[in-house]
């Protein structure tokens, strides 16, 4: 939600956030999801680390050269390996993208 603070003022039509693997460990890689929502703790009023921890995640495998999408407003963080000795290395280009009046603006 970088954008928020980017484009102050600036109402929002629409947002993206996006994972490409380049490179994946022996372990694999995954973007842990929980079902909950930036909108919604907020209006609960708990904390995300405390939510995460209670709660089960579920796995968006990353497979390389395969992109992942979303909103970003889902409570979401790097996932485990599968492995914990895994070797190699988890190599991402990140995305982001804030629809505004004028249009899309993208960063990575």
């Amino acid at each position: 939600m970088q954008w928020m603070q980017a484009l102050p003022g600036y109402v929002r039509r629409g947002t993206l956030s996006s994972t490409l693997p380049i490179e994946k460990p022996s372990g694999g890689a995954c973007l842990a999801v929980w079902p909950a929502r930036y909108q919604g703790a907020v209006r609960l009023g708990f904390a995300a680390r405390d939510y995460a921890a209670k709660h089960p995640w579920r796995r968006a495998t990353y497979e390389r050269g395969r992109i992942v999408i979303h909103d970003g407003y889902i409570l979401h963080a790097i996932g485990p390996a599968s492995d914990p000795a895994a070797r190699g290395y988890r190599i991402t280009l990140q995305g982001h993208g804030v629809r505004l009046a004028q249009g899309w603006l993208l960063s990575w």
